[in-house]
């Protein structure tokens, strides 16, 4: 038995030269030894060292996704939050298929609700989609008003629009009408729509909005007016 064993030994085939032959250059086993060495020298002496590296590296994470987000707000460049942090808004939604109000347009100013000082307040005017070019980022919901109304570039996320408006001479207030910019700080970087139509008794207004549904959607809803500030 012995013998069979010694001969199936000898008459091994070698291996496969496809296979990766395990090394046996002694500079290279001297090397590795003297790193493992090392590396538990370091161990040794610094218990905490890995827990230190992965703290590290998780601050460093951290503080390039707060740089980041910062790099973002200075650019006027908001993210798609407003759909997700909206959920006050988004029930309103639901007058679309019911109890559709009388609508109010631009032929028929009169029902209109009464300003500030007691007079109509007529409707403006809105261009059709993508009519001004702007700076403001695609698809969000500033990109589209500046499109159809001439905004100022540098107004910023949409939280920010009506006190620019208000400090540029902006004629702004609470009473909704065709035309106007539907302002609200609602959500992380606030939301603007457009007013399309006005309830005859000024309590709701439809608006055509995009990035409420997701980003570079347009879409239309009837809302409580109270739900908005309006800049004119």
């Amino acid at each position: 038995m012995r013998a069979q064993a010694s001969t199936m030994l000898l008459i091994r085939k070698p291996l496969s030269a496809y296979l990766v032959q395990p090394s046996t250059n002694p500079h290279f086993l001297q090397s590795w030894a003297g790193f493992q060495t090392k590396f538990i020298d370091i161990r040794r002496h610094n218990p905490n060292l890995l827990k230190r590296a992965a703290a590290a590296m998780l601050i460093w994470c951290v503080s390039i996704g707060t740089l980041q987000a910062v790099y973002d707000l200075g650019r006027g460049k908001p993210i798609s939050y407003w759909a997700h942090a909206n959920s006050s808004l988004s029930a309103a939604a639901t007058a679309t298929t019911v109890n559709t109000p009388s609508l109010a347009t631009a032929v028929h100013a009169a029902i209109l609700p009464s300003g500030p000082s007691g007079q109509l307040l007529p409707p403006g005017s809105m261009a059709p989609d993508r009519t001004y070019a702007n700076s403001y980022a695609s698809g969000q919901c500033t990109w589209y008003v500046a499109g159809r109304r001439q905004i100022p570039p540098h107004w910023g996320n949409a939280a920010s629009w009506y006190y620019h408006a208000t400090s540029l001479g902006w004629s702004v207030g609470t009473v909704p009408a065709v035309a106007a910019v539907a302002w609200t700080s609602a959500g992380f970087y606030g939301h603007v729509a457009l007013v399309e139509q006005v309830s005859a008794n000024g309590s709701m207004v439809y608006v055509s909005e995009m990035n409420y549904r997701g980003v570079g959607v347009k879409s239309t809803r009837w809302v409580s007016s109270k739900q908005f500030k309006y800049i004119y």
